[in-house]
């Protein structure tokens, strides 16, 4: 190979999970096409298998077509911890609501 001097491929020793950075998880449901969008890149990278973005989705393909693609054969468990995450926003929303109205 021809970087064979300057580079190395190894296995690690300990599993790692992606971190998104910003204050929050994108919402499926605010910030109209451009937030869906965001949403949809971010669980596939928290959850699908990847190991560069071409296991992604591909380079025609929107991050929203990807996720479509990929939802329909996702595990029953990884479809509950998406869930999961949507009802921690719906329960903040439902707490700012009753706030308000106090």
């Amino acid at each position: 190979h021809p970087q064979i001097d300057t580079h190395v491929a190894r296995q690690r020793d300990l599993n790692v999970v992606p971190v998104l950075l910003g204050n929050a998880l994108p919402r499926p449901d605010t910030n109209g096409e451009a937030g869906h969008t965001r949403w949809c890149r971010a669980m596939l990278i928290l959850f699908k298998p990847w190991r560069t973005s071409r296991d992604l989705k591909t380079a025609d393909q929107s991050w929203d077509d990807a996720y479509i693609e990929w939802h329909v054969q996702c595990s029953s468990r990884v479809m509950n911890i998406i869930s999961n995450t949507n009802l921690e926003n719906e329960c903040s929303d439902a707490r700012d609501t009753h706030d308000t109205r106090r």
